[in-house]
């Protein structure tokens, strides 16, 4: 296991729309008060599992963000309605799926990988975004745009929950 023991990892595919979420939830932490405490690393993560195959087992304490799609849409559905999964949820059998490339190990085939092998870190929590748009060459959308700022927050309480103690915004 890593010295430092939590790890924020954005997941995200840059100039696709709301694929791109976890990435800027990643770059908006990284200039908190979070990225002092040294015992917590945030990331960006840009391509297939494969990697966080490895992540996943380098760290005690995980968290994962970044946008999320439905595999069916149904009545009511909103893109930037946040979705929060702990360790014990996130093999269930899917409702949703990452916004990941389609090359390579998906994000939801590695951490299904990655439970069945026991490269599970103690901790794992997932905030999921729902996105309205994919296209590439587009920003994120305003609905998943007014979501982040409470997915940041919720991580910072995630953490506080994980460490014992206060990260305090100076």
């Amino acid at each position: 296991m890593s010295e430092r023991l939590t790890l924020i990892l954005g997941l995200g595919q840059p100039g696709q729309g709301d694929a791109a979420c976890g990435l800027q939830v990643a770059e908006t932490l990284k200039a908190s008060a979070l990225a002092a405490d040294p015992s917590v690393v945030i990331m960006s993560h840009v391509g297939d599992g494969e990697a966080l195959l490895h992540l996943l087992r380098t760290f005690e304490r995980v968290i994962l963000v970044g946008g999320v799609m439905p595999l069916h849409k149904e009545s009511g559905y909103r893109g930037g309605t946040i979705v929060e999964l702990c360790d014990w949820q996130i093999n269930a059998p899917p409702a949703m799926d990452w916004a990941s490339p389609a090359r390579g190990l998906s994000i939801t085939n590695a951490l299904t990988l990655a439970y069945s092998t026991g490269a599970w870190p103690d901790r794992l929590m997932v905030y999921g975004i729902t996105g309205e748009h994919w296209r590439p060459q587009s920003p994120i959308s305003e609905a998943v745009q007014a979501a982040l700022p409470d997915v940041g927050a919720r991580i910072l309480s995630t953490v506080t929950a994980w460490h014992g103690h206060a990260i305090s915004e100076e």
